[in-house]
């Protein structure tokens, strides 16, 4: 027979206060609410550095944009303009000496292509692309030649030159994809009291010219000298940097000289100034597109290993 106990059993009330204390019995509701929400706190951390990557990335993507183009840049450029982009714009001509000294007198042949007077008088081309070549134009040139070409006979400088007969284009109106190719010919006499055993020419053709900031016009010829009715040098290079010497005592004449078969209207072989601006220029822009791809391919590095990491979040 069982009996009751009534000092044992109470009510449902009774029995929930003799429950055992919750194990969070005595913590603060601030941290009650701190702790139950860590997994959403760093979910949300997770979230904003998704983000904060994915921002990156959109910036690293139009960085890479603009590296790549600035490469693609410097390429078109290197091959449409042949790799002078840096170089001096050049206007090429030919001069002929002969040293004459039964006369003593010094006469230069020079053959000046026209784009040199049609940028030393800023000729404007006209409707067809054609530039206009007057006579008083050929002149005007003449005249600027004797001021820019210096001739130093035995270490005397100073010769007077004169202009003694100009040669015009036989076309007054030239094409502009022709002005490299079509010559006024000059003739200018320096007369001297002595026999003339040393000569120094220099020029400084449109160098205050300039082709745009910072990058001056270069005016070069191909040279020759003939002494006493022999040739003596040939295709040397008369630059503003590179002058043109001449000694009656240390300089024979040449067994097979060939500078006649160089007609003014033709391109001469190139210079080799020239051809050094242009090996410079081309080493520098293949070196900095080198470090230009270099950059991109580390961006696109990093960015490679960024999208992994989100992927694996």
């Amino acid at each position: 027979m069982v009996h009751d106990c009534p000092h044992l059993l109470g009510t449902g009330a009774q029995l929930k206060s003799h429950a055992l204390p919750s194990p969070r019995a005595g913590v603060p509701a601030s941290a009650l609410s701190s702790t139950t929400g860590e997994g959403n706190g760093a979910g949300s951390l997770r979230s904003r550095v998704k983000v904060a990557m994915r921002g990156s990335m959109v910036v690293m993507d139009r960085l890479a944009a603009a590296i790549g183009a600035t490469v693609l840049a410097w390429v078109l450029i290197a091959v449409a303009l042949g790799g002078n982009v840096f170089a001096h714009p050049l206007s090429q001509g030919k001069v002929v000496v002969l040293v004459d000294n039964d006369k003593h007198a010094i006469t230069l042949n020079i053959s000046v292509a026209t784009e040199e007077l049609i940028v030393e008088q800023k000729i404007p081309a006209g409707n067809d692309d054609a530039f206009t070549i007057t006579a008083n134009a050929c002149r005007k040139h003449g005249s600027y030649l004797l001021s820019h070409f210096s001739v130093n006979v035995n270490n005397r400088a100073g010769v007077i030159g004169a202009i003694g007969k100009i040669v015009e284009p036989d076309e007054t109106s030239i094409h502009v994809l022709d002005i490299a190719r079509t010559y006024v010919t000059y003739e200018i006499v320096y007369s001297v009291a002595e026999p003339i055993r040393t000569l120094v020419m220099t020029q400084n053709m449109l160098n205050e010219m300039e082709f745009s900031p910072g990058n001056r016009w270069e005016a070069t010829y191909i040279a020759a000298i003939r002494s006493d009715g022999k040739m003596r040098l040939e295709n040397r290079l008369l630059s503003s940097t590179t002058p043109l010497t001449f000694s009656a005592a240390e300089t024979e004449a040449l067994p097979h000289p060939t500078v006649s078969t160089v007609e003014p209207g033709t391109r001469a072989p190139v210079l080799q100034e020239a051809h050094a601006q242009s090996f410079w220029t081309l080493q520098n822009l293949g070196f900095t597109s080198i470090v230009i791809i270099g950059v991109l391919f580390q961006f696109l590095r990093l960015k490679k290993g960024m999208t992994r990491r989100i992927n694996s979040q």
